[in-house]
């Protein structure tokens, strides 16, 4: 099997597919799961809803501004907004009873119509909605398939491997609320999971927990001050 080799990849990976899953999530009951079906094979990975109803983009648009081949889902074209009320809307090339189908269509900027991809009915079943949930739960596995997921705490075995020889030192950049408040150094006694605890200058313990830890940067040396691991703020030791 070809796993996908760092965990930088898997998070990748991730961000192209939980867009797509959050979106889902504030899709009307009432949209046919052969039109989420679609959207999962062909639409990509940036989705915008409107702020002022249930359409669906491929990506950013404004009253004055569409982009060419730009995708909408949609319940209602052909629309007159009280914003422009001079103007048409989301021209479609077919005409279609609004509020009854779910439509898919195309941008093309040269005409200034969306062309029809596909249609379907309201569908408001308890099967469709079991469907359209059966998808979802497939493509959130898709997240993690084919990820070998040892990989997630090698750098964690790493560092302790370093403290059980007496040789791991750290820098800290503490920050809170977003500005950076001190600069710390030692030795390492401790690290378990996202918990540091450590030797300072003045042979004082520091300790940072979970929110501290997560909030600072820090960069792990050994004792020939050679850079092991960076830690970014707001990150975990993977």
């Amino acid at each position: 099997m070809k796993y996908l080799k760092t965990y930088n990849q898997l998070l990748e990976k991730k961000t192209k597919i939980q867009p797509f899953i959050n979106i889902f999530l504030t899709l009307p009951k009432s949209v046919d799961y052969r039109i989420i079906e679609w959207m999962i094979e062909n639409w990509g990975s940036i989705f915008k809803r409107s702020p002022y109803g249930f359409s669906y983009y491929s990506a950013e648009k404004t009253w004055d501004y569409t982009k060419d081949k730009l995708l909408r889902l949609s319940d209602h074209w052909n629309f007159y907004s009280k914003a422009t009320a001079d103007k048409v809307h989301c021209k479609l090339d077919k005409p279609i009873e609004n509020n009854e189908f779910w439509t898919i269509a195309r941008y093309d900027k040269e005409n200034g119509i969306y062309n029809e991809i596909l249609s379907y009915p309201y569908n408001e079943t308890k099967e469709n909605r079991n469907k359209s949930l059966e998808i979802l739960k497939k493509y959130k596995q898709e997240i993690g398939k084919d990820f070998d997921y040892t990989q997630l705490n090698k750098n964690s075995k790493m560092l302790k491997k370093y403290i059980e020889n007496d040789d791991l030192y750290v820098k800290v950049l503490y920050y809170n609320l977003g500005e950076f408040v001190e600069e710390l150094y030692g030795k390492v006694n401790r690290l378990k999971g996202q918990k540091l605890s450590f030797q300072d200058e003045n042979d004082e313990t520091q300790t940072f927990n979970h929110t501290s830890f997560t909030k600072s940067e820090m960069y792990f040396y050994d004792s020939d001050n050679k850079l092991i691991y960076h830690k970014k703020r707001n990150g975990k030791i993977n």
